[in-house]
């Protein structure tokens, strides 16, 4: 609806305004999202304020709607300037929960400083900015470390009921079979749907007996002649003030704190939110589109309203993570690959052994500096190697060598084209006295298929005389080393920890890394020892891919690399994915990778004699 330029009268005449402003400036379902919360605060929470009477449902219903867009005709541009003050009365009238309370005072707040921008408010409207409005309600925030144990199954008594044990089986089915997902990913979408029925039960106050994933995700028969498009469009919108609520409930009980750091966490929240909602959003409505084709997946549930608005309020959530991030790396200085390749060199240097003894060295030895057990041994090997990988390769994703496994000396190598098991990347052998890595296709989240990649482990010789061979052969097979008593042996330092599996790295304890963030403290750690700086496979991405684009390399590479000298860095590191894409630019990045890292080899060496 369009209006002349003549200044508002009423509040009616600014809603109006409002609302084809949003409606021009905003993607169809973020434009519903904003208006729906608006017209929430507006006439549920502020209008009954100056007089409407207040809402007898849990939403406002559409004929509650048309009747406080009426009510809105008698309501002066001079009192809007209470408009914060009235809406607090009405929380506290109505009891509304702090979380629900602030989620409402915010799109108060985001409708106020529209009005604000605008010509005719400072001649109509004697205001003072909602954003520094007191609050007579704010509690102090709770530190992470005090957020309560909420999940289900975390309190004593909790109790899983057979319906609802009978509903996650079937979801993990659903994961499983229809997604194609590994099984490590169904577990953390079990303990995030576990969070989310425990924040219900004892926030929402759902008792034990009636949780079930359509308390998540209500069930609306869309199909139903007897419901309208606005209807199942409304009830979407009802089941998304759920969704804020948690996530604001969240953010709440979450670390204190304004900095951008703190900001990036609530993105990730959100994110992770809107992700599990959307999921089992999807899982609620299987049964409309298990007769589409696989390949139309993400045009599945479509006409599902709450899928849709979960699709956008994800991917507008993402959208902004994206560009937080994109100007964080832009502003912060990204270090040259030649710094890690001279990590990883320290690394190895840490590994060097000398006499070797397997209970701790005595107060009385001389010189106990060479006498290290064989478990600190081990670390040291495992984390150089790790490092290599990521080193003498293009860097992958950390998945990939979490979940690699290694074929031993009395295995097939045909045994790696019978077992494709999700819970596996790939593998790692030997053969004709040469390191392989084979790694299975998949699809990551830049919807590319990657092909299943062969390619060969460079084999870097060091100025000591070693070689990165040797270091993979006493990992994973024998491990040769001096005690008191003499020369002794073990099948591989990998062997020292106990492991109960077949990948390639492995815990102190012998299991095997589940969670990518104990994984990563690996190559944290000790990079951070020796360097000073934390080193993640996301910043070792962008320290390569910032390599390649200021390097001018031979001729026989520009064909394949040159054109990403002319990207920004942020399309560069989208680009650098596709140095594992296929057989041919997977090992045309090992050889530039590896003769980056010889290279390195031998100057630091001439480095040392000539500080020598």
């Amino acid at each position: 609806m369009k209006f002349s330029s003549s200044d508002p009268k009423s509040l009616f005449d600014i809603w109006n305004l409002y609302q084809s402003e949003v409606q021009e400036s905003q993607p169809k379902q973020k434009a519903s999202v904003t208006l729906s919360l608006a017209k929430t605060a507006i006439i549920r929470y502020t209008l009954p304020g100056w007089g409407l009477e207040p809402s007898k449902h849990g939403r406002v219903t559409a004929w509650e709607s048309y009747r406080g867009i009426s009510f809105m005709k008698g309501v002066e541009l001079p009192q809007l300037s209470h408009a914060l003050e009235i809406q607090q009365q009405v929380f506290e009238a109505q009891q509304v929960p702090l979380d629900v309370q602030r989620n409402y005072r915010s799109a108060l707040n985001r409708f106020l400083g529209w009005c604000q921008e605008q010509h005719w408010w400072k001649s109509k409207v004697q205001h003072v900015s909602p954003k520094r409005h007191p609050r007579t309600d704010q509690k102090p925030k709770k530190s992470k470390s005090q957020r309560p144990k909420y999940a289900l199954g975390s309190v004593k008594g909790d109790f899983i009921s057979k319906d609802l044990e009978s509903e996650l089986e079937a979801f993990q089915d659903f994961r499983r079979n229809e997604n194609d997902v590994r099984q490590s990913t169904v577990e953390k979408d079990l303990r995030q749907i576990r969070l989310v029925l425990g924040w219900l039960h004892r926030f929402k106050e759902i008792p034990l007996a009636s949780l079930s994933l359509r308390q998540m995700i209500s069930w609306v028969d869309i199909d139903s002649p007897a419901l309208s498009k606005d209807e199942a469009e409304e009830a979407a919108f009802a089941n998304l003030e759920l969704i804020n609520e948690y996530i604001h409930w969240l953010e709440s009980t979450g670390e204190e704190g304004t900095d951008a750091s703190s900001t990036t966490k609530n993105l990730y929240t959100s994110i992770d939110a809107f992700r599990i909602f959307l999921i089992v959003a999807q899982f609620i409505y299987r049964e409309r589109s298990q007769s589409q084709p696989q390949s139309l997946a993400v045009k599945r549930h479509q006409d599902v309203p709450i899928v849709q608005l979960l699709r956008q309020n994800l991917a507008d959530v993402q959208s902004v993570a994206k560009q937080q991030r994109s100007a964080q790396q832009e502003s912060k200085q990204i270090p040259d690959w030649s710094e890690f390749l001279a990590t990883t060199e320290q690394m190895r240097q840490h590994c060097a052994v000398g006499i070797v003894h397997t209970f701790p060295a005595r107060k009385s030895d001389i010189d106990p500096s060479p006498h290290r057990a064989l478990a600190e041994i081990a670390y040291n090997y495992q984390c150089f190697i790790l490092a290599a990988f990521f080193c003498y390769l293009p860097p992958q994703r950390q998945q990939v060598w979490r979940n690699l496994n290694f074929i031993g000396l009395r295995r097939s190598k045909d045994e790696i084209y019978a077992n494709q098991n999700p819970e596996i990347s790939g593998y790692l052998y030997k053969e004709d006295e040469q390191w392989w890595l084979y790694l299975f296709k998949d699809e990551y989240k830049t919807s590319k298929a990657y092909q299943s990649l062969l390619v060969k482990m460079p084999n870097i010789q060091y100025q000591d005389g070693r070689c990165f061979y040797q270091y993979l052969n006493e990992w994973l097979f024998e491990f040769e080393y001096e005690t008191s008593r003499g020369i002794e042996k073990v099948d591989g330092l990998r062997k020292v920890f106990d492991p109960q599996h077949e990948y390639v790295f492995t815990q102190r304890n012998g299991k095997r890394f589940v969670h990518a963030s104990n994984f990563n403290k690996l190559l944290q750690s000790s990079s951070y020892e020796i360097s000073g700086e934390s080193l993640t496979p996301e910043l070792l991405r962008q320290m390569f891919a910032n390599y390649i684009s200021s390097q001018r390399f031979q001729r026989d590479f520009v064909p394949y690399f040159g054109a990403w000298t002319s990207h920004s860095l942020e399309k560069l590191n989208e680009m650098y994915y596709d140095v594992w894409l296929d057989s041919e630019s997977a090992s045309l990045g090992v050889e530039i990778a590896g003769r980056a890292a010889q290279s390195s080899v031998i100057d630091l060496f001439a480095d040392d004699l000539g500080n020598s």
